[in-house]
């Protein structure tokens, strides 16, 4: 069988997302309800063959969208210039509306700590079927997510500026999009001990300081701490992809911290 999430690909674009927005933006903050509706398509049924999945056909396209509301208050009473925003989303099958990511598809994530591993599988959509007909086909399951952001700003001077921000994100495959991907990880992961539940929760908090010296200028340093809430149990044997470092070998599923910082300077003419 071919689960979508083993594969990693995308049927392509047959149609452009549909995007709508809403927004009162005044002095004394900004309130905004926005929605998109996303066509999710997969490439074939079958094997990896081209030739098998051109002769089995695809699963039939189903539309997902997400919906999001927003809201900032602006010059708050802890001093002028400071803001807060905070904004909700749900979705079902368009996750890159809440897990944005720099490429055009969203892509699955791992973190290895000593011995451990997390993994977050991020795809719009999960389906299957075998040469043995369609009886065995399983159409498209849209994944569903939802999350929360915020941030608060706060200017010292003219100078300085602090700001601390997080988010929460919860993915929920629904029983057969689990039991798919459980069964579909392909060359990954050989065997595996425990339960296999492909949901998870991802949270950040950070903290960022900004200096700006002249105007167009800013020097900035940012921390942030990254937890991974996976809901995998037990072990598995794992044949890390690519050119990851990691050695193959047995890892016990855990949740995972990254922490990391940043320090820049920008210009802005």
């Amino acid at each position: 069988g071919q689960t979508l999430t083993q594969l990693g690909y995308y049927g392509g674009t047959d149609a452009p997302d549909i995007v709508g927005n809403f927004k009162i933006d005044q002095a004394w903050g900004l309130l905004q309800v926005s929605g998109a509706a996303h066509e999710v398509s997969g490439v074939g049924f079958g094997s990896t063959s081209s030739n098998v999945l051109q002769a089995l056909g695809h699963p039939e396209s189903k539309w997902g969208y997400a919906v999001a509301g927003a809201l900032q208050l602006k010059n708050l009473p802890t001093g002028p210039g400071d803001d807060l925003k905070i904004e909700g989303t749900y979705t079902e099958g368009a996750l890159k509306y809440i897990l944005g990511q720099s490429g055009a598809a969203p892509a699955n994530f791992a973190v290895y700590g000593t011995g451990t591993y997390a993994t977050g599988v991020v795809q719009d959509a999960v389906y299957a079927g075998t040469s043995s007909g369609a009886a065995n086909f399983v159409p498209l399951q849209l994944t569903k997510a939802y999350g929360m952001r915020g941030g608060f700003t706060h200017n010292w001077n003219a100078y300085w500026s602090s700001g601390v921000f997080g988010s929460y994100t919860h993915v929920d495959y629904n029983a057969t999009a689990s039991s798919l991907i459980c069964s579909g990880y392909g060359t990954t992961i050989t065997t595996r001990t425990g339960v296999c539940n492909p949901d998870y929760n991802l949270s950040q908090v950070g903290l960022i300081t900004r200096w700006t010296p002249v105007k167009g200028l800013t020097f900035s340093g940012e921390g942030m701490w990254t937890n991974i809430d996976q809901k995998n149990t037990g072990t598995a044997t794992i044949t890390p992809p690519g050119s990851s470092l990691k050695p193959a070998g047995t890892y016990s599923f855990k949740d995972q911290d990254v922490y990391s910082g940043v320090l820049r300077v920008q210009r802005d003419f």
